[in-house]
């Protein structure tokens, strides 16, 4: 009797038909109870996915979209989207089940409580997670439309999951043939055609933020790059280096002519390449690191052996840098630390994976306090505009390191 009954309240309440349920053989009582939990199971199937779901998302979005000036305001945007499917599910799933079942008011009831409920499990259950697995792994800057399509199809695919799952519990729970998944394939393509749907408006909301906060950024960081370049060419086109240098290649001259006139023809490359790159945002790391050989050469013509720069650079995929990066935390080395025969300074350049890394050892004149100054303010700037990665500083007893993304 018990399974006549299952299988009597089982029978395809979702095949769109208002048909009356007549139960025989068994206390009509009984039926009537178990009648009303029947729109539990298969209001998941029909007035869910395939109708209330749908219209609450796509609606909700859409005025979500316009009623808010800044959706990344978490708190507003949750409590905002909460109201507007505790509403939205009401109205939509309310409409569509008149359409199915007819007016049978407490049977509406019912339904709607259901695909009220519904609603909002399947939503924090597929979309939610979905959103928030791809912002852990995928970054709207580094790849906004990778990231928009496969968060949409992953929530469709996860919606088409659901509601297999749930076709299958129909046919163990209630051995109904007609709720096969084979049986449901227009269901379960129309579930994954709208999901993908209403995710990608889900998901607008975020690029637009994007989008707008990218061009925000873009512009400041564009005045900000602008200077920062500007101060890069007065920090190498600046008196006191032009000045010691000339006093070099003066006694140069009359003490050893060859080496003048090499230090004359480093001079010509140093300032060419500053110049020939005053506009370039990344140069090869092998291009800065043939320039930085020449203002080195210049540096150890001044110096000597007070100044040993030792450079290891590890072999593999060819990265870039932004221009006179190098250079100026070598200069901020130089500028900053005592430099003589009894207090050599140390300066290592080395390359560790995607890092370029810059150590020398800490001796700071005792003229003025030592700090990281404009250089390394400008280069801070300057890779804010270049790459997500930040520059980290690192101060110790004996060393001062600086490690700068490669690009």
């Amino acid at each position: 009797m018990t399974k006549q009954a299952f299988a009597t309240i089982s029978r395809p309440f979702a095949s769109h038909q208002n048909k009356a349920l007549r139960p025989t053989g068994m206390d009509y009582a009984f039926v009537s109870k178990t009648r009303a939990l029947k729109p539990f199971f298969f209001g998941f199937v029909r007035f869910f996915l395939v109708r209330s779901y749908p219209a609450f998302v796509l609606s909700s979005r859409i005025i979500f979209h316009f009623m808010l000036e800044e959706p990344s305001s978490r708190f507003f945007s949750t409590h905002s989207l909460l109201w507007q499917l505790v509403a939205l599910t009401v109205v939509m799933g309310f409409i569509s089940d008149v359409n199915v079942v007819g007016w049978q008011p407490d049977l509406l009831v019912v339904l709607t409580l259901n695909s009220l409920l519904l609603s909002i499990v399947v939503f924090w259950v597929v979309i939610k997670p979905v959103k928030r697995l791809s912002d852990r792994w995928l970054s709207w800057r580094q790849a906004p439309y990778p990231k928009f399509m496969l968060t949409i199809l992953l929530s469709g695919l996860g919606a088409v999951i659901v509601l297999w799952a749930e076709l299958l519990g129909f046919v163990v729970l209630f051995d109904d043939p007609e709720n096969e998944p084979s049986r449901n394939f227009h269901d379960l393509f129309f579930a994954f055609l709208i999901t993908v749907i209403a995710a990608a408006i889900y998901n607008s909301s975020d690029l637009f933020a994007y989008w707008r906060h990218d061009l925000l950024r873009s512009e400041r960081l564009e005045k900000e790059k602008a200077l920062a370049q500007l101060e890069a060419l007065k920090s190498q086109i600046n008196p006191h280096f032009l000045f010691n240098t000339l006093n070099t290649l003066s006694s140069l001259t009359h003490q050893d002519p060859v080496r003048a006139r090499e230090c004359i023809q480093l001079l010509a490359r140093v300032y060419r390449y500053v110049l020939e790159n005053r506009e370039v945002d990344q140069v090869p790391l092998k291009q800065e690191m043939q320039f930085l050989e020449a203002y080195l050469t210049l540096l150890q013509m001044r110096f000597g052996d007070s100044l040993q720069v030792s450079i290891n650079r590890c072999e593999g995929p060819e990265r870039q840098v932004p221009p006179l990066v190098v250079q100026m935390l070598v200069e901020n080395a130089v500028k900053h630390n005592i430099i003589s025969a009894k207090k050599p300074l140390y300066i290592h350049i080395s390359t560790e994976q995607k890092t370029l890394i810059v150590r020398n050892s800490f001796q700071p004149k005792t003229d003025h306090t030592y700090s990281s100054g404009l250089g390394l303010a400008n280069i801070e700037t300057r890779y804010a505009y270049l790459s997500e990665e930040p520059v980290r500083i690192r101060r110790s007893a004996d060393w001062f390191t600086v490690s700068v993304p490669l690009l």
